[in-house]
């Protein structure tokens, strides 16, 4: 049997790569407090921990069927605009 410790802190660059976001966004998501990161010396840690709940916490990707109309608020524009039909294929 093979046990694999799974460290609880891991190098900043290896979490923004592992959750496929660029130094940017990973040190915005430090900032707003999404995630956790800790300093030793001039180097920075992310917990693990915290960036698997705020993945948990993110909202399901549900669906839309195909026979239903998109709502403004689905293509993310005012709520004033018409419905779209979805794209036949």
């Amino acid at each position: 049997m093979t046990d694999t410790i799974q460290p609880r802190y891991i190098p900043v660059s290896r979490a923004f790569e592992l959750m496929s976001v660029g130094r940017t966004k990973g040190y915005r998501l430090i900032r707003e407090g999404a995630i956790v990161a800790r300093k030793l010396g001039r180097n920075v840690y992310v917990d693990w921990h915290s960036v698997e709940q705020m993945f948990e916490a993110l909202p399901s990707l549900v669906p839309i069927s195909r026979q239903r109309l998109l709502a403004a608020h689905d293509l993310g524009l005012d709520d004033d605009a018409e419905p779209v039909p979805p794209e036949q294929s």
